[in-house]
């Protein structure tokens, strides 16, 4: 009997991106480089720190106040949020694999539906609007879980805080640093819409089918990873006084 494939919701979204590359992302779900591997750099916990403070943020202005903060509600619209859920890991089966997934905010609304939202610490510039279709696949696999775990959703949006740097107006800048170190950020709200079972089943189907593959399948035309990866493995096997296979 075959493994049981586990597959998280950012790999639905890995699948929908442009310039997506099936060989790649083979190779990078069977052989994982794990932060214990010999040329593992540890790098500083900015990002991580950053999301839980944005996460926190959220939290204890609900828990407080009874409502979401003032400039996310401007931004998003008056949502009849009523409860603050903590989000949880859903796991769904599917055929022969799971999918699983988290989500950063999961509210419920009057009608006892979920609003569910991800946050990113990024501005919506050309670069994040090319991840769009990733963001949008995740959104809409957490809402695949959350209705296959028993719940409604009624709608999905990506929640960016944008870092403000000032670089027009450094009378501002050196205004809010003068006392203290101090970041500003604007939010921005990206909606998405419409989803269906069927269209997730399908990216599960589809990366299911590309992970069941015994062998690396061919790679996308052109695709600059897989050529650093020949050029890494060409450079390797040179060292070792090997030709390569």
């Amino acid at each position: 009997m075959e493994e049981t494939i586990r597959i998280s919701a950012r790999n639905l979204g890995e699948v929908r991106k442009k310039d997506f590359c099936p060989r790649c992302f083979w190779l990078a779900r069977r052989f994982p480089l794990n932060e214990d591997h010999p040329f593992h750099s540890p790098m500083p916990g900015l990002v991580s720190t950053l999301d839980s403070y944005i996460k926190r943020v959220m939290e204890t202005t609900f828990n407080q106040r009874g409502r979401l903060p003032s400039w996310l509600v401007e931004a998003l619209g008056d949502l009849p949020v009523v409860t603050f859920l903590k989000p949880k890991t859903w796991e769904a089966p599917w055929e022969d694999a799971v999918l699983i997934g988290r989500a950063d905010a999961l509210w419920e609304l009057e009608d006892r539906a979920l609003f569910i939202a991800d946050y990113k610490a990024a501005k919506l510039t050309e670069s994040q609007e090319d991840l769009f279709p990733l963001y949008e696949a995740q959104l809409k696999a957490y809402a695949y879980l959350a209705e296959r775990n028993g719940k409604q959703v009624r709608g999905l949006a990506l929640i960016y805080m944008e870092p403000q740097d000032y670089k027009e107006e450094p009378s501002r800048l050196l205004e809010l640093c003068e006392e203290r170190m101090t970041m500003y950020f604007r939010c921005v709200v990206k909606r998405v819409e419409g989803w269906s079972r069927e269209e997730v089943e399908g990216w599960i189907r589809q990366t299911r089918d590309i992970l069941r593959q015994p062998k690396p399948p061919a790679g996308r035309e052109g695709c600059p990873g897989c050529a650093r990866l020949e050029a890494w493995l060409r450079d390797l096997m040179g060292a070792m006084g090997k030709a390569m296979p």
